[in-house]
């Protein structure tokens, strides 16, 4: 597995970060062209803020929190080689109803008995410049998957379903993942997540990402390659939470995914890639607003 170290300078990300707030917002035209601004960065980022922002044990007295932290990423869903991201966190909520996390917003219908409501996530798509391996490949723009949810914690068992679609041709596939974890509550300072997850994808999704056309393949010295949509993946994830302070947490995750189907099959797997990825990270949150208990 080789490993490469990858930088963003400050501004320039924030600008990417502040631009995705206003597309999930509405308050910015979500034209395809837009799609361009992302499309140097991961993936694998926003995927792998799974693993250290999981919605359902956040404590919801928290209005803002702000942080920041690293990631270890594949260059591409498949690949076999590694980067080492830094990124932003945002956690912001509006009463009970709108949820903001980095790449993603949620609007609460209902909180009983579970939380349900509609979602819009931030996919950052695919570079060519993403990895050598895909260089020749058509490149995967940014989506905003915009869907359903529900969620919620049952006797520490911790359980989320999403069904996702991209409006802002991307990938413009359809996504659906389950999740169900355990909860482990360590004194007053420790809390520690297990979960187990899977995706579904359409084949407009698994195109996009896993796809190898005939126009691609002379380019690229690939064969031909059509993956088809279903099971895309299976994996497991464990995060853990300090509470350092009262407003500081240290947050940190592992997980491990192996994609199924077609998606494990593609030339830019097995060639190449690998279908075995993990992902690993590490942030820190202050709590800048917090409502009284």
């Amino acid at each position: 597995m080789k490993t490469k170290t990858f930088t963003r300078k400050g501004a320039s990300f924030t600008y990417r970060i502040f631009f995705t707030v206003l597309c999930l917002l509405g308050l910015f035209p979500a034209e395809p062209a837009a799609a361009n601004i992302f499309d140097d960065l991961s993936q694998e980022v926003s995927r792998a803020f799974d693993y250290l922002m999981p919605d359902a044990w956040q404590d919801e007295n928290v209005r803002l929190a702000l942080g920041g932290g690293a990631l270890q990423v594949p260059d591409y869903e498949g690949s076999n080689d590694y980067k080492t991201q830094l990124f932003p966190m945002i956690d912001f909520r509006l009463g009970d109803a709108i949820l903001f996390q980095t790449n993603q917003v949620k609007l609460v219908a209902t909180d009983r008995p579970l939380r349900m409501g509609a979602i819009a996530r931030l996919d950052l798509g695919r570079s060519q410049d993403a990895n050598p391996a895909v260089a020749e490949i058509n490149k995967v723009g940014t989506a905003i998957e915009v869907g359903g949810f529900a969620e919620g914690i049952v006797d520490n068992w911790v359980m989320q379903i999403e069904l996702r679609q991209d409006i802002l041709s991307g990938h413009k596939g359809l996504i659906a993942k389950a999740t169900l974890g355990r909860l482990f509550e360590l004194g007053e300072r420790w809390r520690v997540i297990a979960a187990g997850r899977m995706n579904w994808a359409n084949n407009r999704y698994t195109d996009s990402f896993f796809e190898i056309t005939p126009a691609e393949a002379a380019a690229s010295g690939y064969r031909p390659f059509n993956p088809g949509g279903g099971f895309k993946d299976i994996g497991a994830g464990v995060i853990g939470s300090y509470a350092a302070s009262d407003r500081v947490t240290v947050q940190a995750g592992f997980g491990y995914q192996r994609l199924l189907g077609g998606a494990s099959n593609s030339p830019i797997v097995t060639g190449p890639g690998s279908a075995d990825q993990m992902t690993a990270g590490i942030a820190v949150r202050y709590t800048v607003w917090r409502t009284q208990e």
